[in-house]
C-alpha cells in the first residue's frame, strides 16, 4: 500500500474535499494535524485556517476527528511516534490530515508514510513498523538491498492511507510538495530528511 496524496491551499477547498469524503466513507476516522491556533494568533493566516479546519471537520460535518496540535519549529521522531500511537488508538489510521505550518504537515507526511508502510510481521493495521527511526531504518536497508531509495516495499500489505494537506504559509506549500519530510534531531542538531512513499492525485 502506500499514501495518497492531496494538496488544498484554500480553506473552502478543505470544506469541499471533507466533505466528499464523507459522503464517500462512512464513519471515516481522521487524525488531524495542525499548528497550534493560539501560538500563531499573530499570524492569522495559520490561526484562521486551523479553526476553520476543526470546525468544518468536527461541527459542520460531524467526523470523526481526533486533534494533534504540533507547537515545534520542527517535527522530531519523537512527535511523529506520539502521533502514530495517537492514530492507532483512534482508529484513525486511513485518513491524515494535515493544517499549518511546513512543521505541522512534515509530521503529517510521515505519519502517512509510516501507517501505509509495508513490512514483515505486521500488526493489525497491517504494518510491521512502529516508528520513525524503524521506518528510516527500513526505508535505508531496501535502498541498500535494490539500490532504490524509492523502493520501500516488502512483505506486508500496509494500509492504503489519504493524506490531505492544506499549507498556510509558504514553506508549508514547499512542504507539502516534498518527497521527504525533515527532522530534527536534538542530539546531533541537525535535520534528517524522511524520505515517503507518496502518489499524487490529480
Amino acid at each position: 500500500s502506500s499514501t495518497s496524496r492531496t494538496v488544498l491551499t484554500a480553506p473552502k477547498a478543505l470544506r469541499q474535499h471533507l466533505k466528499t469524503v464523507k459522503t464517500n466513507r462512512n464513519n471515516t476516522k481522521l487524525l488531524l494535524i495542525s499548528s497550534n491556533a493560539s501560538e500563531n494568533a499573530n499570524i492569522p493566516k495559520i490561526a484562521n485556517a486551523v479553526e476553520y479546519a476543526k470546525f468544518t471537520s468536527t461541527i459542520e460535518l460531524n467526523l470523526q476527528t481526533t486533534f494533534k496540535e504540533h507547537t515545534a519549529a520542527y517535527t522530531t521522531m519523537e512527535l511523529v511516534d506520539e502521533a502514530v500511537s495517537l492514530a492507532k488508538r483512534s482508529g484513525a489510521v486511513s485518513h491524515i490530515v494535515g493544517v499549518g505550518s511546513g512543521a505541522a504537515l512534515d509530521c503529517a507526511k510521515a505519519v502517512s508514510s509510516i501507517l501505509s508502510c509495508p513490512a514483515a510481521g505486521g500488526d493489525e493495521y497491517g504494518t510491521g513498523i512502529s516508528s520513525c527511526s524503524e521506518y528510516i531504518q527500513h526505508v535505508a536497508q531496501n535502498a541498500y538491498d535494490n539500490n532504490d531509495a524509492s523502493n520501500t516495499t516488502s512483505s506486508g500489505s500496509g494500509t492504503k492511507v489519504q493524506l490531505t494537506l492544506a499549507p498556510t504559509t509558504l514553506g508549508a506549500a514547499m512542504a507539502s510538495m516534498s518527497n521527504a519530510s525533515l527532522l530534527l534531531d536534538p542530539h546531533e542538531e541537525a535535520l534528517i530528511p524522511c524520505p515517503l512513499q507518496l502518489h499524487d492525485n490529480a
